[in-house]
């Protein structure tokens, strides 16, 4: 009887152990690491609008509208993300995030890059994309 009760605690302690670390990993996996992820590939997609608008931007074409909106959107999702991810310290080392503050920064930037007018000087300089794209880490 001793052996059966042995046996049955150790399949309950096994099968405990197995689900409270499936748990905890979803846990890490969803609250952590999914978040990251999703804020670097937010990066990436505003590496691609800053060089796709470039000639709306500081070209002779009119500022689109749809531009505009892509820019406002980025901002806000910037600052979402961040909110979003635990312990974002550790994590910006592991995967070479910007710092918060630079985050924060970048989405000011990015609310300014919305607000351009329709028509640009095309001499203008580049300067608020070369400072987003500094404070994001997105190469040049």
């Amino acid at each position: 009887m001793d052996e059966i009760m042995t046996g049955v605690l150790t399949v309950f302690t096994t099968v405990l152990a197995g689900v409270l670390t499936f748990v905890v990993g979803q846990i890490v996996v969803k609250a952590v690491l999914e978040p990251a992820i999703e804020l670097k590939k937010l990066i990436g997609r505003i590496a691609y609008d800053l060089d796709f608008y470039a000639n709306q931007m500081y070209g002779n074409q009119p500022f689109a509208d749809d531009a505009r909106q892509k820019f406002r959107q980025h901002a806000c999702d910037l600052r979402e993300k961040l909110n979003v991810i635990l312990w974002y310290r550790g994590l910006s080392r592991i995967f070479a995030l910007p710092a918060e503050t630079d985050v924060f920064k970048a989405s000011a930037e990015l609310i300014g890059q919305s607000n351009l007018p329709k028509q640009r000087d095309p001499t203008l300089e580049r300067s608020h994309d070369l400072d987003i794209k500094v404070l994001l880490k997105i190469k040049t």
